[in-house]
């Protein structure tokens, strides 16, 4: 049994999601999106000790069951049931001093397990453990692990921050004497479960600094990775349409007028075009890097052609029309996620014969081009930045920017949008190349760029659209 007397105890209870219905023995989990399901238990017994855990928790051995009647079966049954709720982040682990909440550990995902750290050893923080705020409290998270702590009592986090150093739990309890000493021996526990603390050796090493596979991770790399795939989250995810009846779809089209546009002679009709014998395995094993122009000027019959096969939209229209849900779809000559296609390309042209030099917008539904002004100091600083990326000398035809409405994707996905949008990116560089080596121009993809020089240039709002590619493009 729990001992009273114990001044803190780490209790497991059912989330505030669930609910029991003692009229069918059912649970009904109801999700932050209103959803409902119920699930079924058949066992009255199985019942009962769940409706023990949900209104007294119980410890992480269960201990309560030794000093009740219950046949081996029903046990069985109620761990397997826990463990698929704790699968679900539906049991939460609550850590309490004097019948305070000081904390609470929220699994995500069927790879945790609760783990007992040993009071005597030390370890130490990992670096990449992040803190934000959710639901109105700080929040502790490590993308290594399969968890996250609710911290609910400021004090913790000064203890949390002195294993930046290994020390022990006994360590932190005679550092802090005013506290109860199974607080922190408490606290390991929710802290090795979520791998935020890991064991060291008597040279203060821990396992994660002498993991070589670990090292060669930076801390945003490893967040992205496990925030945007499966396995350890538990957000909502996927097309949730979280911002439906809350802000309107952001649409695709551009504000320009149509006076304003420049139109682009349309290329030939494949059927008149010389080139289209091009085997396409010729055009995939010829593809290369080329940093830098030749002596001759890109045309603009070549630039039409090539932002015709790249980025034209070729189709428009409304999906899940009539319902909150509408919003635009397009399709393009490449794929996009959800049919989105947030993103825009803008050019620094600077010599295209046909064409006088400037910064442009490329609108994608009538294939015309907005000149938006001359080249001014940050389109040069956003071609130099790009020179420095590819040791490049001479300054290309055309720098193409990929720039990402992200209202465009967040509307709709949850937890994947910028994993969406970068691999949308992607595509748009291998098309490029495609294209380009199609027509025998000199193309090359560069590997960063300055998002807040560009959203300078494009005078917009760096949380609503900015760039997330560059590409250069000569003949």
């Amino acid at each position: 049994m729990i001992n009273s007397l114990d001044e803190t105890t780490l209790l497991m209870k059912l989330s505030p999601e669930i609910s029991l219905n003692p009229i069918n023995s059912s649970v009904i989990i109801t999700r932050h999106s209103g959803t409902d399901s119920e699930l079924s238990v058949e066992d009255t017994n199985l019942f009962r000790w769940l409706n023990h855990i949900h209104t007294s928790g119980t410890d992480t051995d269960f201990s309560f069951i030794h000093d009740v009647d219950i046949s081996s079966e029903v046990y069985y049954e109620l761990l397997y049931l826990m463990d698929l709720l704790c699968a679900d982040s539906l049991i939460h682990y609550h850590l309490s001093e004097k019948k305070n909440t000081v904390a609470i550990l929220v699994p995500h995902g069927d790879l945790f397990k609760f783990l007992k750290a040993d009071k005597d050893q030390k370890y130490k923080l990992s670096r990449f453990v992040w803190m934000n705020f959710k639901e109105g409290k700080m929040v502790l998270e490590c993308p290594k692990g399969c968890a996250s702590i609710f911290l609910e009592d400021e004090q913790l986090i000064k203890y949390i921050y002195a294993l930046q150093s290994p020390k022990s739990a006994n360590d932190l309890a005679l550092l802090y004497a005013q506290r109860p000493p199974s607080l922190f021996h408490h606290l390991f526990d929710m802290l090795l479960s979520m791998d935020a603390i890991s064991l060291c050796d008597k040279n203060g090493l821990s396992e994660e600094d002498r993991d070589s596979h670990l090292m060669k991770w930076e801390f945003h790399d490893l967040l992205l990775l496990t925030q945007s795939r499966l396995g350890r989250t538990k957000k909502g995810f996927g097309a949730t349409f979280r911002f439906v009846n809350k802000i309107p779809a952001v649409s695709p089209l551009s504000s320009h007028s149509e006076e304003s546009l420049l139109h682009l002679p349309r290329p030939q009709s494949l059927e008149n075009r010389s080139d289209v014998a091009l085997n396409f395995f010729n055009i995939v094993e010829k593809r290369v890097s080329i940093r830098e122009p030749s002596t001759k000027r890109m045309d603009l019959e070549e630039l039409s052609t090539f932002l015709w096969y790249v980025a034209r939209v070729k189709e428009k229209k409304e999906a899940h029309k009539n319902t909150e849900k509408q919003h635009t779809t397009m399709k393009k000559t490449v794929p996009g996620g959800g049919g989105l296609h947030e993103i825009n390309l803008y050019l620094i042209i600077n010599r295209v014969k046909g064409l006088e030099s400037g910064f442009y917008f490329y609108e994608p539904f009538q294939h015309k081009l907005k000149k938006i002004s001359d080249i001014h100091e940050e389109h040069r600083q956003i071609i130099t930045n790009c020179k420095k990326a590819y040791d490049g000398v001479a300054d290309p035809d055309v720098m193409i920017s990929m720039s990402a409405k992200f209202g465009r994707i967040n509307w709709k996905y949850e937890s994947i949008a910028l994993s969406i949008i970068l691999k949308n990116a992607g595509v748009l560089y291998n098309q490029m190349y495609l294209v380009a080596t199609a027509l025998n121009l000199h193309p090359c993809g560069v590997g960063n760029g300055n998002s807040d020089l560009f959203s300078k240039a494009i005078q917009s709002n760096y949380y609503e659209e900015t760039s997330v590619g560059e590409f250069i493009l000569s003949k």
